[in-house]
C-alpha cells in the first residue's frame, strides 16, 4: 500500500510518543494505544503489519512488530524521520534509523503523531460562584480553550534531556516551556492559548491530520474554538452549546466515529 510520506512521519512521532523497543535483544518494537483506539490499531496494523495484544488490566492494546520483514520496512520507512531521544533505543538494531529530523516541526506529519500519543485538548468552562452571604463574586465566570502537550523530562536509557524537542515545539507557536509536576514526577509542558496560536495548530492539523480517538475531540474543541472567536460564548446559547461539546469529550466520550480512517492516505 502506498502512503503520503508524511503518514511514515506521523508514525514516527506515534511511536516516540507511545512506543516501546527490545533494547537488550533488539526482537521488537511496539506502540500502545488506549483500550478506546480499537479501530485506529486495526488501522495502523493493516499499513505497517505486526500483532495486536489485548492487555485488559491495563484498558490498553499493543501492537507488535517482530518479523524481520515487518521490522525493515518499519525501519526504512522511519528513517530520518525520528526527533527525541528516543532515537537511541533503535541504534542497536539491525537496520538504520538514519539521522535525526532536525527540521520544523510544522513541515510534516511527526508532531501529528507525537500529539496523537501525549496531547490534550482543553475547554474549561467555569460557572461564577458568589459568597453566600455577601453575594459579591467569588469566582468570575469564563470559558476558554487550550492545548497542552507533555513529555517527561530525560530519556530513561541515556538520560538526555527531552528539553530540545519541546522547545523547538514551543518556538513553533511562540509560547514558553513549562515544567508540571505529576504523582512526584516532573515532565515538560508546551501550552497553547489564545485565539492567534491556536489558529497555527488548526491550521498546521488541515494539512497534516491526528489519526486516532483524539482527533474527536479535536473536532469538539474546534467547534468551541470557533464559537468563541465568533463571540457566541458570550451568549446563553452559545455557552450551552460549549458545556455540551465539553460534556463530551475525553474520558467523558461515549460516541465514537471513526470514518476519518476511509480517508487516511
Amino acid at each position: 500500500m502506498r502512503h503520503s510520506p508524511h503518514f511514515f512521519h506521523y508514525i514516527a512521532g506515534l511511536w516516540e510518543g507511545d512506543g516501546h523497543a527490545d533494547r537488550k535483544h533488539q526482537t521488537y518494537v511496539s506502540i500502545t494505544f488506549h483500550e478506546k483506539d480499537k479501530p485506529f490499531v486495526q488501522f495502523v496494523q493493516h499499513q505497517i503489519g505486526g500483532t495486536i495484544r489485548h492487555k485488559t488490566t491495563q484498558h490498553a492494546y499493543v501492537l507488535t512488530l517482530r518479523k524481520k520483514h515487518v521490522l525493515s520496512a518499519f525501519f526504512a520507512n522511519i528513517q530520518h524521520k525520528l526527533r527525541t531521544p528516543k532515537y537511541h533505543d533503535l541504534q542497536k538494531f539491525a537496520w538504520n534509523v538514519g539521522h535525526k529530523d532536525t527540521t520544523c516541526v510544522l513541515t510534516n506529519g511527526w508532531l501529528a503523531g507525537f500529539i496523537d500519543a501525549d496531547g490534550g485538548f482543553k475547554i474549561r468552562w467555569t460557572k461564577q460562584k458568589k459568597h453566600p452571604l455577601t453575594h459579591k463574586i467569588v469566582t468570575k465566570p469564563r470559558i476558554a480553550i487550550s492545548f497542552v502537550l507533555e513529555q517527561r523530562k530525560t530519556h530513561a536509557l541515556t538520560g538526555e534531556s527531552f528539553e530540545p524537542i519541546m522547545l523547538q515545539i514551543c518556538n513553533a507557536f511562540g509560547v514558553p516551556l513549562h515544567e508540571r509536576r505529576h504523582h512526584g514526577q516532573l515532565y515538560w509542558c508546551v501550552e497553547i492559548s489564545g485565539l492567534k496560536k491556536l489558529q497555527k495548530l488548526i491550521n498546521y492539523f488541515d494539512r497534516f491530520p491526528l489519526f486516532s480517538a483524539k482527533r474527536l475531540d479535536y473536532e469538539d474543541w474546534k467547534q468551541a474554538y470557533v464559537r468563541i472567536c465568533h463571540g457566541e460564548h458570550l451568549t446563553e446559547e452559545g455557552k450551552a452549546c460549549i458545556w455540551y461539546l465539553k460534556q463530551g469529550m475525553n474520558r467523558q466520550r461515549q460516541v465514537f466515529c471513526w470514518k476519518h480512517l476511509e480517508m487516511c492516505p
